[in-house]
């Protein structure tokens, strides 16, 4: 989990693809923070698990 916040916390990271799917962000989610994510976009790419985060995010940040 440290790895991931540090990837959206990176202002030069401009994506993150997430190789695993179906099993795994339900149990992260609720501990990420994406204020400095909102201040440093990038793309977010990947299979299954993506699906949770990106409804997380968007309802987290009012998009």
């Amino acid at each position: 989990m440290e790895d991931l916040q540090q990837m959206l916390d990176n202002a030069h990271v401009k994506a993150i693809f997430f190789a695993r799917g179906g099993y795994g962000t339900n149990r992260i989610i609720d501990r990420l923070n994406f204020k400095k994510f909102m201040k440093y976009p990038k793309w977010l790419i990947g299979y299954s698990d993506i699906t949770l985060f990106h409804t997380c995010f968007i309802a987290k940040t009012e998009l």
